[in-house]
């Protein structure tokens, strides 16, 4: 467990040097879990991929396209 809060915090001083800005601790545990939603879409595409997908805010709608329009 210390391993992952030193990973933390050498994660979070990154990003604030990057940014060149200085957010406390607390503003990043407000922020929203981007990577974790990265994720979320990444599997929900790769279900999707196997047929096995249900669909989520994220996943986008079929296209709308006629079947005349797909035969080729």
């Amino acid at each position: 467990m210390a391993q992952r809060a030193e990973r933390l915090a050498a994660d979070r001083e990154t990003v604030r040097r990057l940014m060149g800005a200085d957010l406390r601790d607390e503003e990043f545990e407000r922020a929203p879990d981007v990577l974790g939603n990265i994720y979320k879409i990444a599997a929900e595409k790769v279900r999707a991929a196997k047929g096995t997908a249900t669909r989520s805010p994220w996943t986008p709608a079929p296209s709308r396209r006629s079947p005349a329009a797909t035969k080729r």
